[in-house]
């Protein structure tokens, strides 16, 4: 998919009343920085009328200057690769299509489990793990 008024920069745009995907949105602003804007669809749907709201709903969306949206394991191996690190997973993404259904598959179980896993995710943020140091210095 394609939108007309991409943005200058890749744009992550997620759930922000998702605990998992505000969790990841955290931790990838911490890693990769500026190189990626963030916004949760909760602002950002108006201006991709292209991206069909269900699709905001269900899953990350990274929208590339090109005007290209990647979503789901596509999005998250290419914020990984804009990122530097483990850009060896959107290569074997693009080029191995088993690997692209098995990364798709586990991205749907962590989405129907997401609550369950948001919980996980809050739990270990390295926000969490100074909270719990403090109390042992």
């Amino acid at each position: 998919m394609i939108v007309k008024n991409p943005p200058p920069k890749p744009l992550l745009i997620y759930d922000c009343h998702c605990r998992l995907c505000r969790c990841f949105a955290k931790r990838w602003k911490r890693k990769i920085g500026e190189k990626i804007d963030y916004e949760p669809f909760q602002t950002a749907a108006t201006r991709y009328p292209e991206v069909p709201n269900t699709d905001f709903v269900h899953s990350v969306q990274l929208i590339l200057p090109s005007g290209e949206v990647c979503s789901r394991a596509h999005a998250v191996f290419t914020i990984y690769d804009l990122g530097g690190e483990k850009s060896r997973l959107l290569a074997l993404y693009k080029n191995f299509p088993l690997f692209a259904r098995i990364a798709e598959w586990g991205y749907t179980i962590i989405v129907l489990h997401r609550t369950m896993f948001g919980i996980v995710c809050k739990t270990n943020t390295y926000e969490t793990q100074k909270q719990k140091n403090r109390h042992f210095t």
